[in-house]
């Protein structure tokens, strides 16, 4: 039976709150950092187990509905705001869907190119913006591309292949700039963010391959100013608060490429301002590395002020996800939430 925020009590008593987290123009303190408070509210779903949060990567919203890419099948789910996240929805069987809810798994196309894997993904203007990694089969090298589908009905429009890179694992769109951020594995004083102009006319006609041009990178910065002392090694999401301040998901599931692990708050200047805590404090992002058998693991991120949706109250602004890895069973998700204060 289709479960909707009306109809669910319990998706009515959880509480979610989001960060801000852009690069470009909030209210600033006397030393620069954003006077906004971070505070955590909850996870919704918590400790939730469906074909949906296995190998979970990514999130992305438009006006009404989440957007999940996987790993495992390589899939994109659609799931409308109205549907309990608590639901059991496997992205590769339709008979578990909604009636607004939709999911497509990759394209044959991008298979055959040598694409296996979708990562953290950003909405833009009715289009899907997804990382994609694999192998080219004719060199058998490490290959990445940003692959663009339309929101609406998730139909496959194309490619824009990043050449000469391994692997890419987060895009994230700047309102302040107008630039779509994509992101490596890692992230230190030699290895930025790349960033891209978009023609959403081309974009719009089909035409993937002028619709991409490269802008300058952006470099991030240690709280005091310097580059990147000690690099960010498993970037796994990331997104940008409407004021232009950047938040960046790291770590992975075991202690050694833990390293930093956690959300990284980087202000409009691109100057590290804020981590989050294991456990502890209003900006608290708990996870465990070395849980066993497979530790939890830091994914996906996104912006979407649900404070403003007047049916669904006290959700926040910025949402990451945290999975617990399984071996024989589907991930756990906790999703997490958080609410930034209004800038003083």
């Amino acid at each position: 039976m289709r479960t909707t925020f009306f109809q669910s009590s319990l998706l009515l008593a959880i509480a979610a709150a989001i960060p801000l987290v852009p690069l470009a123009g909030p209210a600033t303190t006397h030393d620069g950092q954003e006077a906004a408070q971070v505070s955590y509210i909850g996870e919704y779903p918590n400790d939730h187990e469906a074909g949906y949060t296995d190998n979970l990567q990514g999130v992305a919203h438009d006006a009404g509905n989440w957007f999940f890419t996987g790993q495992r099948y390589a899939f994109i789910l659609r799931i409308s705001i109205n549907v309990s996240l608590n639901s059991d929805i496997d992205p590769s069987d339709p008979d578990t869907w909604r009636s607004t809810t939709q999911g497509r798994l990759m394209p044959k196309q991008l298979r055959d190119a040598g694409y296996e894997d979708f990562k953290d993904l950003d909405q833009v203007n009715g289009f899907l913006f997804i990382p994609v990694a694999g192998t080219d089969r004719s060199t058998g090298k490490k290959k990445a591309g940003i692959a663009v589908f339309k929101a609406s009905d998730l139909a496959y429009l194309g490619v824009h292949e990043l050449v000469g890179w391994s692997h890419s694992s987060a895009a994230f769109f700047n309102k302040q700039d107008g630039f779509l951020y994509v992101s490596r594995s890692a992230v230190s004083a030699a290895a930025p963010l790349s960033r891209f102009r978009l023609d959403f006319s081309m974009l719009a006609s089909g035409n993937i391959a002028s619709a991409f041009s490269e802008a300058s990178d952006r470099y991030l910065l240690e709280k005091d100013g310097l580059p990147i002392q000690k690099p960010f090694r498993n970037i796994q999401g990331a997104t940008f608060s409407p004021n232009g301040e950047l938040y960046l998901v790291n770590g992975l599931e075991d202690p050694p490429s833990a390293d930093r692990g956690g959300i990284h708050k980087f202000n409009t200047s691109g100057r590290l301002v804020q981590d989050s805590k294991n456990g502890t404090g209003d900006f608290n992002f708990r996870y465990d590395p070395s849980e066993f058998p497979i530790g939890e693991e830091p994914e996906g991120a996104d912006w979407w002020d649900l404070d403003a949706l007047p049916f669904y109250p006290n959700r926040g602004q910025l949402h990451v996800i945290l999975l617990d890895n399984d071996v024989f069973t589907p991930d756990n998700i906790f999703f997490k939430h958080y609410k930034v204060s209004a800038l003083q």
